[in-house]
């Protein structure tokens, strides 16, 4: 079994079909508005679906109204899966995605309060957090953990394209494809690039770049820089 939060692209379609084989929608709005009707009241709420292979098993739904708390709209799983957590797991998946340490229960649907655990407080029903259940994937756990580690790898890679672009060298100096302040390009000899950490080389033959550098610096302006 899969916990994740609701996408429209990948669960509109079913999430429909259960309202209305289920009879959460009825009459005239079942026949005219119930499509509508639902897809904005999930735009505007906060939904997590679970699945079982390609079969929708249920669904929470919570409104967000900061500075108020959380308020929990529905919660429903199909008749023949009940028993088996799944409602739970959908809270703790809620609460995960909230980071919050209770919700409140909507007053005009609590039929489902005595079973999810919830309580009556200050004068109101509310869910508190269930222990971390054994028995399904919460996917958006393991979708950003992916996702983390596909950007850390496009960063590795990104950076070491930019040092194929950036750097090059000529045969006295170490350059650095770069600007300074100035706008000019800039360039390091080996030695100072191997002093920087920059490359690794034997020192000897950064001493023989560095006296033939210096015979060649003869021919040079002291303006100039021989690349």
């Amino acid at each position: 079994m899969v916990i994740r939060k609701y996408e429209y692209h990948r669960d509109f379609k079913k999430l429909l079909e259960l309202f209305r084989t289920e009879g959460f929608i009825k009459g005239e709005l079942r026949k005219n508005r119930s499509k509508e009707t639902l897809r904005q009241s999930l735009n505007k709420s906060v939904t997590y679906v679970a699945y079982e292979e390609e079969n929708l098993l249920g669904f929470v739904r919570v409104l967000e109204d900061p500075p108020f708390e959380p308020l929990v709209r529905d919660v429903y799983v199909k008749p023949s899966y009940r028993g088996r957590g799944i409602g739970k797991s959908l809270l703790y998946g809620l609460f995960e995605r909230l980071s919050c340490e209770r919700i409140q229960v909507a007053t005009s649907d609590l039929s489902f309060a005595p079973h999810m655990g919830a309580t009556l407080e200050q004068g109101a029903y509310y869910l508190r957090k269930p222990k971390e259940p054994t028995t399904y994937l919460l996917q958006d756990k393991t979708e950003r953990k992916e996702r983390r580690k596909k950007r850390k790898s496009k960063r590795i890679q990104e950076r070491a394209y930019d040092e194929e672009d950036l750097f090059g060298s000529d045969e006295f100096h170490y350059m650095i494809m770069g600007y300074t302040s100035g706008g000019a390009a800039y360039g390091i000899t080996w030695e100072e690039a191997y002093e920087d950490g920059l490359i690794e080389e034997e020192e000897d033959s950064f001493e023989r770049k560095r006296d033939e550098k210096a015979h060649l610096s003869d021919s040079y302006e002291e303006d100039e820089i021989p690349f």
